[in-house]
């Protein structure tokens, strides 16, 4: 690997067990690639190559020859981990899975794990009850997000998927559900989360029982995703109401809904962003905005007379001195009336045809 022996390469001086890690990933493990990849690799690539673990089963492959890797030297793998993300589905060899699962029972000793995401696929009650019995030990975890099928099988009898929400370091959640079942909160559970976002998909129901005393108390931001609202709505204004702390939420609907938010911010007494999905809101909802919001996003309804913009509501807003107002218009002509009457009271809005991609971004509702 270097023209000559009276200096050594980076590569001729690395370790062995790095060298063979490196090779093993290499389509064409000549000199010149492995000289290249060694390059300053001992801490830097390791961290690279370790810190955020990405398996999922859809490529038996690769994912046997990760887990391989990672069960091999686990000393040196735990530490670094920052980041795991499992795609799942009982689809894989069993040989797999048992290296699957059982480097998830060791991913406990990870001492800096600061995000999991489980993603579950087609139903599977091991990996659920495995994964539910390793998230309260990980004591570092501060993002935890349980998606597709994962919350459905976590409803056992006897457990309360609260208790997933309570690691010492948690502060965000992401919890998706399906039909309701079995769901257990008749303990509150203390907990620290400040950001939980929810997709209850045509459940509404689930909010209710997700009101908790601690999650009331903890809570400042709050996001709802629910697939049709329209008729089902009011059971959400109550549960809505006992998040009194949250200073930031979000109401999206992905096909539509009934005003439900005009009965709900006078009720949220230290709201600062407001992102109100399409056919949540009306025009009573801006005569009943807080005086701390600065933020607000609106989803323009089409065929929803009560939530069309006129002179008095805009009027209205402009006193208010907002920060960020944004209108995501979806009917044609709504943005040039919109942009005519803002002119007039030196507005400015953000107008946009569609939902920004970064609805849920961190930096959207600042």
């Amino acid at each position: 690997m270097s023209d000559t022996q009276a200096r050594l390469s980076q590569a001729q001086t690395c370790p062995e067990d790095v060298l063979r890690e490196i090779t093993h990933l290499l389509e064409v493990a000549d000199a010149a690639s492995c000289a290249l990849a060694c390059r300053n690799w001992l801490l830097p690539g390791r961290l690279r190559l370790y810190s955020s673990v990405h398996l999922d089963t859809s490529n038996i492959e690769k994912l046997g020859l990760l887990l391989h890797t990672l069960l091999k030297i686990p000393d040196v793998v735990l530490p670094l981990v920052r980041h795991i993300c499992v795609v799942y589905e009982r689809t894989v060899p069993n040989n797999v899975l048992n290296d699957l699962f059982s480097w998830l029972s060791g991913i406990q000793r990870a001492p800096r794990l600061l995000s999991l995401t489980l993603t579950l696929k087609s139903y599977d009650f091991e990996f659920a009850d495995t994964a539910c019995g390793i998230i309260p030990a990980l004591t570092s975890l501060e993002t935890l997000a349980l998606t597709d099928r994962f919350v459905d099988l976590a409803q056992s009898p006897g457990r309360n998927i609260l208790a997933l929400l309570s690691g010492p370091a948690l502060r965000r959640a992401s919890l998706t559900f399906g039909a309701p079942s079995q769901f257990h909160t008749e303990q509150d559970v203390p907990v620290g989360v400040t950001w939980l976002s929810l997709n209850i998909g045509d459940f509404p129901s689930w909010l209710p029982k997700l009101a908790t005393p601690s999650l009331a108390q903890s809570l400042t931001r709050l996001d709802v995703t629910a697939s049709v609202l329209k008729h089902r709505h009011k059971i959400l204004i109550e549960p809505l109401r006992r998040f009194q702390r949250l200073t930031h939420l979000v109401v999206y609907t992905t096909v539509g809904g009934s005003p439900l938010l005009h009965e709900v911010v006078g009720h949220l007494p230290a709201l600062r962003a407001l992102y109100a999905g399409e056919g949540t809101w009306n025009t009573e909802m801006i005569d009943a905005l807080p005086g701390t919001l600065h933020s607000l996003w609106l989803e323009a309804a089409a065929g929803l007379p009560g939530a069309r913009l006129g002179d008095g509501h805009v009027e209205n807003l402009a006193k208010r001195r907002l920060r960020a107002l944004a209108l995501v218009c979806k009917r044609p002509g709504e943005l040039d009336s919109i942009q005519e009457i803002a002119a007039r009271y030196k507005m400015i809005f953000r107008l946009m045809h569609k939902v920004p991609l970064d609805m849920f971004d961190s930096r959207l509702l600042m």
